[in-house]
């Protein structure tokens, strides 16, 4: 009796202590954190920053009735840029359709070159020099942007308006031939020219975290041909009694300028991915 006494006891306390354990919260490990991200929207608002390099070409035709002389030459200009930018992406699947417009402040300079011509007119002959440098201080664009894109990554193309705003310095002298004299003909003067044309060029753009993408873009702008006139003034006079070899008068400059635009850019997505 003493024996099965105790066995039942035995028995009682071990289901005693089974049930306790049942009724403990059972502890899984945990596994490893999903990759960031699992998926990404582009769609809604953004804005940033960019900056980059610029290397372009200005093509000018020159016409300066006084002394009968027209011509072209040419100049190259390059420098950097940067700005900001915003745009509004949809992303339908994996395609994305949006707009984009930016700012840029630019230092493209061109190297001074000359504009020399030959002319002859009644009654002296002789040569016209025009020293010449160009800028770019503004380039601005409002473009379509259409891409696919595939999670984090999106790849694109982009084409639309672009704009820009320079100037053009400008001086120039004539030398007599029969004297070797030289006598100033246009005084140094600033052009201020708006360019107004295209672009096109393409990118890719990659996020990085919950809200923010870095990106590397090429464009092409052609910005068009603008004109601008200059005055000239009288030269050589009293070289021949009571006569002004060279009138008064005025010239003009037709630009055609075209650039190349390439540079990295950073956006704030301000809808939640």
């Amino acid at each position: 009796m003493p024996r099965f006494a105790l066995a039942a006891a035995v028995i009682l306390a071990l289901s005693g202590t089974a049930a306790m354990a049942a009724d403990l919260p059972v502890s899984v490990a945990a596994g490893p954190p999903p990759p960031w991200p699992r998926t990404w929207d582009w769609n809604g608002f953004y804005g940033g920053i960019n900056a980059g390099f610029s290397f372009g070409r200005a093509r000018d035709t020159w016409n300066i009735p006084t002394v009968s002389v027209t011509g072209v030459d040419a100049e190259k200009f390059s420098g950097p840029l940067g700005g900001i930018q915003a745009g509004w992406n949809w992303q339908y699947s994996v395609f994305l359709v949006g707009f984009e417009a930016d700012i840029d402040f630019g230092a493209e300079k061109a190297k001074q070159a000359t504009f020399n011509s030959a002319f002859t007119t009644t009654p002296v002959q002789g040569t016209v020099s025009v020293t010449h440098s160009g800028t770019i201080n503004w380039f601005g664009t409002v473009r379509g942007r259409f891409g696919v894109a595939l999670g984090p990554a999106l790849f694109y193309g982009t084409g639309g308006l672009a704009w820009a705003a320079g100037k053009e310095h400008v001086a120039g002298t004539a030398t007599n031939a029969g004297d070797g004299s030289t006598a100033v003909l246009i005084q140094p003067s600033s052009l201020n020219p708006i360019m107004l044309g295209w672009t096109a060029g393409g990118g890719a753009e990659v996020a990085f975290c919950n809200n923010w993408t870095v990106r590397a873009e090429y464009l092409f702008a052609d910005l068009g041909t603008t004109r601008r006139g200059f005055i000239t003034q009288a030269a050589f006079a009293g070289v021949l009694p009571g006569s002004t070899l060279i009138p008064a008068g005025s010239g003009t400059v037709s630009m055609r300028t075209t650039d190349n635009i390439v540079r990295l850019g950073l956006n704030y997505k301000f809808a939640p991915f």
